[in-house]
C-alpha cells in the first residue's frame, strides 16, 4: 500500500512523525505552499513539508486550485491507494477524492458531528466539556460531513490545557490509523453516517477572541453569576452560530477557567486596563482551579515583565 499524508501544521507534524516512528508507507506528503510567518514574515515552509525533507518523502506543496491536474498525475504516477489528511487546511475536490482507490481518511480532533469546522480541539475546552476525541471519518466533499469509521473519546482533566489535549488526540489518532488499516486488510472495516441533527461548527480562531473584559474578571475570581449577555464573545457567537438556547445563569468562575484551558497559549486570555491616561493589554498568563474558582497565578502587563499575580493587583489594584 502506498500512502499519501495531507496536512501543514506542528500539530498535523506530530500525527506524521509518529506515523513514519511504525513504518507506515507514505511516499507522498501534500501541504501548502510557503507563505510569510513571524513578526519579520519570513517566508517559512509548514512543518510538515519540513519534515517531509527530513525524512526525503516527495513532497508536493503548490496551491491546489492552480495545480491540481500536476498533483493528480503524481498520485497515479505513485499508485497511491490511500490517502491521510489532518489539519491540510483545504477542502478537496471531489476529482481529487475519486482518484485514490481507497478513498482519504480525516482525522477530525473532536467527537463529530460535534464541533466541526476549522478549531475543533478548542471549543470542547472553552465550554467545559467532559470529554472531546478523535474522528476518524471517510473524507467527502462536505465540511466534516463524512461517513465515520472510528471514534475514540478521552477525558478532559482540570488541568489539562490545549496542548495537553493535543498530545492525547494524536496519539488516539495514530491507534485508530494503524487499526482501521488492519481491517481493512481483512474487508472488516465498516463506517456510520453522521447524525446531521447534532451537528456543531466551530470557527478559526483570531487575537480578539481571547480578549475578556476587566469586569468579567473580577466576577470570575469570585464566581459570580453572570447572564448569556454578559458572556465573553466568543462563546455568545457560538450559541448564536449553532442555536443553542442560553442558560439563565452562568458560573463567572469556571467559564474563565475553561476559556484559559483552550485559548493558552494563543490567542491567549487578556483583558484591557488603565495605566494613567493610557490602557494597556494584560495578559493572564497562569492559572489554576480549586474550590470552584480560578486563581490567577501570573500576569504580564504591556511593555512588561511576567510577574506574580499577588504583586501585580496590590501595584495597580485592578482586581
Amino acid at each position: 500500500m502506498n500512502i499519501a499524508y495531507f496536512g501543514s501544521p506542528q500539530l498535523s507534524e506530530l500525527l506524521l512523525d509518529r506515523l513514519l516512528e511504525k513504518n507506515l508507507p507514505i511516499s507522498l506528503v501534500i501541504t501548502q505552499p510557503d507563505k510569510p510567518a513571524g513578526k519579520r514574515l519570513e517566508i517559512t515552509a509548514t512543518a510538515v513539508k519540513n519534515n517531509a525533507v527530513v525524512h526525503n518523502i516527495e513532497f508536493f506543496d503548490k496551491p491546489l486550485k492552480k495545480y491540481e491536474d500536476e498533483l493528480l498525475s503524481i498520485i497515479r504516477e505513485k499508485k497511491i491507494t490511500l490517502g491521510i489528511l489532518f489539519a491540510y487546511g483545504e477542502i478537496l475536490s471531489t476529482s481529487l477524492l475519486k482518484s485514490i482507490p481507497f478513498g482519504i481518511w480525516n482525522v477530525h480532533p473532536s467527537l463529530l458531528p460535534k464541533y466541526r469546522g476549522p478549531s475543533p480541539i478548542v471549543y470542547p475546552l472553552i465550554l467545559g466539556e467532559a470529554e472531546t476525541g478523535t474522528t476518524l471519518m471517510q473524507m467527502n466533499q462536505g465540511l466534516d460531513q463524512g461517513d465515520i469509521l472510528m471514534q475514540t473519546s478521552v477525558s478532559i482533566k482540570a488541568r489539562d490545557k490545549r496542548e495537553q489535549i493535543e498530545q492525547k488526540l494524536v496519539a488516539l489518532a495514530e491507534q485508530q490509523i494503524f487499526y482501521a488499516l488492519s481491517l481493512l486488510k481483512t474487508n472488516s472495516l465498516q463506517s456510520k453516517q453522521q447524525e446531521e441533527h447534532l451537528a456543531t461548527y466551530t470557527r478559526l480562531l483570531k487575537k480578539k477572541d481571547g480578549f475578556i473584559t476587566q469586569t468579567f474578571i473580577s466576577q470570575a475570581l469570585n464566581n459570580k453569576n453572570v447572564t448569556f449577555e454578559q458572556l465573553p464573545e466568543i462563546l455568545q457567537r457560538y450559541h448564536v452560530k449553532n442555536n443553542i438556547p442560553p442558560k439563565k445563569n452562568y458560573d463567572a468562575g469556571p467559564v474563565l477557567y475553561h476559556l484559559y484551558q483552550g485559548l493558552h497559549p494563543w490567542p491567549g486570555v487578556w483583558t484591557t486596563i488603565k495605566v494613567g491616561p493610557n490602557e494597556k493589554r494584560l495578559k493572564l498568563l497562569d492559572m489554576t482551579f480549586e474550590d470552584n474558582t480560578p486563581q490567577l497565578r501570573q500576569v504580564q502587563l504591556e511593555g512588561k515583565r511576567a510577574v506574580e499575580f499577588s504583586v501585580f493587583n496590590k501595584a495597580y489594584n485592578c482586581f
